[in-house]
């Protein structure tokens, strides 16, 4: 399994259904980055946040803030579906 980093951008704002206003995620998602990823599997999670962020509109942003944050890390950012 790849080591993502969270898909956390920075913008920390829950105001729309209890998600993220920047990167879609609740805050029980952004939780489950910090503790054993071998425990639930992560490329679902970055799919299923990803569909969140196309039908909030912000996923476009937020793909090029997150390819950076990969590079960064040295991590190929993953592919979404």
């Amino acid at each position: 399994m790849k080591s993502y980093p969270s898909l956390c951008i920075g913008v920390c704002k829950y105001k729309k259904h209890g998600f993220c206003k920047g990167c879609a995620m609740t805050k029980k998602e952004k939780g489950l980055f910090k503790k054993d990823l071998q425990r639930f599997d992560l490329e679902t999670l970055i799919n299923k946040v990803f569909k969140r962020q196309v039908a909030a509109g912000i996923h476009q942003a937020w793909r090029k803030k997150y390819r950076k944050k990969c590079e960064k890390r040295g991590v190929s950012p993953p592919t979404f579906t």
